[in-house]
């Protein structure tokens, strides 16, 4: 006997023994870890708490850099948070400030200046993980025209890595943001 839920997935299959197959376009791979991973992961573990807490400080200390930076902002702080985890930290950039220079072509120059920064992945909403049929969500209007924007034409992410860094990395990362702002006629 087949129980599906409301979204139509097998409630009686087991982990690994799904009777279907995933979405058309999204890539699975079967990425168990093995005793060796695991026994890495554990003892990275116990770094954890210190190394998110220097993420955060410098995400802190590079958002004091880049504060009076005309068409610059970071990613604001999680409303309730604390302590504030990071995968990327993205920086919004007002590209009227940069006489409408368009993000990848900024990006370009930021990496050319040393500076590893990458777009956004997007509007989750766009992804095959959000596998959420449409008839199970609304989104207003069709779309989330502030979130696709931003993800297209203002946000640019930088590694969590980075945030690993020293004070004297944030102060070079914001000098390489600086640059491009203070030439950013000519850039164009």
């Amino acid at each position: 006997m087949c129980i599906r839920d409301s979204i139509g997935y097998d409630l009686s299959s087991q982990q690994g023994q799904s009777n279907s197959t995933p979405p058309e376009g999204l890539i699975c791979h079967n990425y168990r870890a093995t005793e060796f991973q695991a026994a890495i992961l554990l003892e990275s573990l116990k770094h954890l708490q210190e190394q998110t807490e220097l993420r955060d400080e410098n995400a802190k200390y590079l958002g004091k850099l880049l504060a009076e930076v005309p068409g610059v902002k970071l990613q604001a702080r999680g409303r309730l948070a604390d302590l504030q985890g990071y995968y990327t930290l993205a920086i919004l950039f007002d590209l009227s400030k940069f006489n409408n220079l368009s993000l990848p072509r900024l990006r370009e120059i930021l990496q050319a200046e040393g500076l590893d920064i990458n777009g956004t992945y997007g509007p989750v909403y766009k992804h095959n993980l959000w596998n959420v049929p449409e008839n199970m969500f609304e989104i207003a209007d069709g779309g989330c025209p502030v979130c696709d924007d931003s993800c297209e034409n203002v946000a640019t992410t930088i590694n969590h890595r980075w945030l690993l860094m020293d004070k004297e990395t944030m102060k070079t990362i914001a000098s390489a943001i600086k640059k491009v702002v203070e030439s950013g006629k000519e850039l164009v």
